[in-house]
């Protein structure tokens, strides 16, 4: 098997770097999501 350059074998928008920024969208938005349920979580912990 011919050796693949690593872009070759990456998505297309990978090596621009287009895919890591997504990436750090992901997980910001996911960061958000887990603060805001625990945040919910505390507030119904809260209200009992």
């Amino acid at each position: 098997m011919k050796n693949k350059s690593k872009s070759d074998l990456l998505p297309r928008g990978f090596a621009s770097g287009e895919l890591e920024e997504s990436q750090k969208e992901l997980e910001e938005k996911m960061r958000k999501e887990f603060e805001e349920r625990c945040a919910r979580t505390r507030g119904d912990l809260a209200n009992r």
